[in-house]
């Protein structure tokens, strides 16, 4: 398992590696139970993240069999570029929570065009609550 002790010649690996590219990214580097995060910023990421992110999944599988052999760990590399990975997570949840709100909306709607209030069964004064995540 990777300890702190790790990190410096990890990053300078990564460092390497992105200098044979032309870039000298920022690097930051955290350790979570069995996971590497490894968060990097740099201009014009484009290249490197590619279309839908499958140039940076790429380099992740990359870099992942690079460092597991260095160190002789088995571990996940988790890379981020530009916080890319994280601006995709954060959409695809505003995503659900937006298409949840409309559902929510289509059902109470339809519960008062049956007429599910009209019976008695549900207090038509009370708007459904259900939780948003």
């Amino acid at each position: 398992m990777l300890n702190q002790e790790q990190l410096p010649a990890i990053k300078k690996e990564l460092e390497e590696f992105f200098r044979q590219a032309g870039l000298s990214p920022a690097i930051r580097l955290e350790i979570a139970e069995s996971t590497l995060k490894a968060d990097l910023e740099m201009e014009d990421p484009g290249v490197f993240i590619g279309h839908s992110g499958q140039a940076l999944a790429a380099i992740q599988h990359l870099l992942r069999a690079i460092l597991r052999r260095k160190t002789g760990e088995v571990f996940y590399l988790d890379l981020d570029i530009n916080n890319y990975k994280k601006n995709q997570n954060d959409y695809i949840k505003e995503m659900a929570r937006s298409w949840w709100k409309k559902l929510l909306i289509h059902v109470q709607n339809w519960m008062i065009f049956s007429g599910i209030f009209s019976r008695g069964s549900i207090n038509s004064a009370a708007p459904l609550s259900i939780p948003l995540f």
